[in-house]
């Protein structure tokens, strides 16, 4: 991130970039990086302050709410190393997201328009899981409430093994990009990012009923120590494999 360059329109990139440092950090104890935290973090904080909506936009003029989330959930770790209060910003966010950009059925909204206060899209498989993975660092209520809904809407279960519709029954499905295939409603992204939802939730019955999905529908083959799934883009596989490191480190009980 450049002198001349901030962080008002990559919020996504950002966001994420810097939960990876202090995951990183966390991890090892190593300090290398700490100039560079403390600098997009400053930027974070500053740019969702300066914010009249408390939601900054995925590109220009696009808004999609679990985009913010990787932030928000950065800066939360960001106070906890270095005992600061810069993940306040969060509380405008969180504010309007449960007074207006909640769908119908309570899910939280996939594409919004914060300046008419409008929900363009709800809930979604793909947006929900993936916001399943933050939301417990900002607002471990709501993630609790959120985890519910997902499991009552968009959730499938048969025979031990578990699924993610991509959009709710009843809602037309407007496939794009970011769904992967969707078959018979249920969508391979959705689903594949839902093995960290469920792993962070600490739901272990739900992760371990993905995982047997996976193994199914990515076509698996070990071969001189390496697991590959064939029928699974690298993205995918790095999906995967976040959900299993989430399952190895996530211990405790439910969160309820």
């Amino acid at each position: 991130m450049g002198p001349g360059i901030g962080p008002r329109e990559h919020i996504f990139l950002h966001g994420l970039f810097l939960n990876l440092c202090l995951r990183y950090r966390e991890s090892t104890k190593d300090q290398c990086y700490d100039p560079l935290i403390h600098r997009v973090a400053l930027a974070l904080a500053r740019s969702f302050r300066q914010s009249e909506t408390g939601i900054l936009p995925s590109y220009p003029g696009m808004y999609w709410p679990a985009d913010n989330l990787p932030a928000l959930s950065a800066l939360v770790r960001y106070d906890r190393a270095f005992h600061q209060d810069l993940a306040v910003v969060k509380i405008p966010f969180l504010n309007q997201l449960r007074s207006r950009y909640l769908d119908r059925r309570g899910l939280v909204s996939s594409y919004i328009d914060p300046n008419r206060h409008r929900v363009l899209q709800g809930g979604r498989g793909i947006s929900v899981s993936y916001a399943l993975h933050f939301l417990p660092d900002v607002d471990s209520a709501l993630a609790a409430e959120q985890y519910g809904l997902f499991k009552r809407h968009l959730l499938r279960q048969a025979m031990g093994f578990a699924a993610v519709r991509e959009f709710p029954e009843g809602e037309p499905p407007e496939i794009d990009v970011d769904s992967g295939a969707v078959v018979l409603g249920l969508g391979t992204a959705a689903s594949g990012f839902a093995v960290a939802a469920a792993a962070i939730m600490r739901d272990e019955p739900l992760t371990e009923a993905l995982l047997r999905s996976v193994a199914i529908a990515g076509l698996p083959r070990l071969g001189e120590g390496e697991l590959q799934y064939h029928a699974m883009p690298p993205v995918g596989q790095a999906v995967i494999l976040f959900g299993k490191t989430e399952r190895l480190i996530s211990q405790g009980p439910p969160i309820k």
